[in-house]
């Protein structure tokens, strides 16, 4: 017998608010799950998107927004080729169609221009299934590696700056750490040691020098670490068998937080500058030489006034070395000149000490043993006083008053 009693209303209505209320829940749960998940997607480091297999939009979070210039609201739903330029939509599908056809993950880097700057993004593109394992849309998270890309470049740069460097600079270059281990030489420094680059970098000195040479380095490393400061140097290197004169700094290099980790020597090859100085410093004294020779042929002056008679006028301060000087002039020029008088004029001269005067009566008794007289001319009282003071024997030298006097006396001679 079947039961024909008619359903409550009541219980039917009770039932159908508790469903109601059921979904209702579960639709602010899902609201409330959704939230979490843009507050997530916003909170990303990264600019994100998902699109469908139409390149409707269908998920942006905020910085995406911000970089398209758009707002989420403003973004979702609508077709990528309403929002972009062709171009880079055109690559953006592109890229989507390889996910499609490959099922997997794919990415790439683009130069896009944004906000009116070119800037390098990564973009990474994954697929998303369905239930029945289709792809049914694929989410594109975009990376902005500008400032990466640009210290990449700004390091290339730098490096291909210091290859140049070590490749052509004509010094010896080298950078070593605290364990005397070479980090980086130049050319020429591998040149001056006779080994290729990649032999000598990564080696310590103590496997390419003598080990008391090493030794005396890390003493001076030590200090130049203790005191950070650069020191000049002078070294001699053998360069293709001949000994080559080098000037050398050394100085540390530092860390990022001002730590000394290593040190950089560079010397120059100056050899051409030392021979230079050598050569100047020769031709100087040549110089020299000739104007002291010049000086004293101007202080001991000898002047031929008639064949067979010379005259010496002294004139200035006369000391020993300078009577030395008239002593040989004198000989000499009666030598040369074959005179039979040489007239030596003392007027000028304000003081004659003992010395002077004693070399003066021996350039006197020189020139007679060479067979000639020797007038003296212009003794003063002082000056005839420190000749008797030494016991000179004047009965053999003429001394005319004056120099006019004693040229007559040796003209009347001839």
């Amino acid at each position: 017998m079947t039961d024909t009693t008619p359903a409550d209303p009541n219980e039917d209505g009770t039932a159908l608010h508790q469903r109601i209320a059921e979904l209702e829940q579960q639709l602010s749960d899902a609201q409330q799950r959704l939230q979490i998940f843009q507050e997530t997607i916003d909170s990303l480091p990264l600019l994100l998107y998902t699109t469908d297999r139409n390149e409707q939009i269908q998920i942006v979070n905020q910085p995406f927004a911000a970089w398209a210039q758009h707002s989420i609201g403003d973004l979702v739903g609508k077709k990528l080729d309403a929002i972009f330029p062709a171009a880079l939509v055109g690559q953006w599908r592109a890229d989507s169609q390889k996910v499609y056809q490959s099922n997997a993950s794919t990415t790439s880097e683009q130069q896009i221009d944004s906000q009116g700057q070119v800037r390098s993004f990564r973009i990474q593109r994954t697929p998303l299934h369905g239930s029945d394992q289709q792809i049914y849309a694929t989410t594109g998270t975009i990376f902005d590696i500008t400032a990466q890309r640009q210290a990449e470049q700004a390091l290339e740069q730098s490096q291909r700056i210091l290859d140049g460097i070590l490749k052509h600079a004509p010094t010896v270059i080298y950078v070593k750490d605290p364990s005397s281990k070479m980090l980086a030489v130049s050319s020429m420094y591998a040149h001056v040691l006779g080994r290729p680059v990649h032999e000598i970098v990564g080696k310590t000195e103590d496997q390419l020098f003598p080990a008391e040479v090493v030794r005396q380095w890390r003493e001076k490393d030590r200090a130049i670490f203790a005191q950070r400061q650069p020191v000049q140097l002078d070294n001699v290197f053998e360069v293709d068998g001949e000994p080559r004169d080098f000037f050398s700094v050394q100085f540390p290099l530092y860390t990022a937080d001002d730590q000394p980790y290593a040190i950089c020597g560079i010397s120059t090859d100056i050899t051409s500058i030392r021979q230079a100085e050598r050569e100047r410093e020769q031709m100087q004294q040549t110089v020299i030489e000739a104007q002291q020779s010049a000086l004293r042929d101007l202080s001991t002056p000898l002047i031929p006034i008639a064949d067979g008679v010379v005259v010496m006028p002294l004139v200035g301060t006369m000391d020993s070395a300078r009577a030395q000087q008239v002593m040989e002039t004198l000989l000499e020029g009666v030598m040369r000149h074959q005179a039979r008088t040489a007239i030596i004029d003392i007027t000028g001269l304000p003081i004659v000490d003992t010395q002077v005067a004693a070399v003066l009566f021996q350039s006197a008794r020189a020139v007679g043993l060479l067979g000639s007289e020797v007038v003296l001319t212009g003794i003063g009282p002082e000056v005839a006083q420190t000749l008797i003071g030494i016991g000179a024997d004047l009965s053999s030298i003429s001394t005319p008053g004056t120099l006019e006097n004693g040229i007559a006396y040796a003209l009347r001679k001839l």
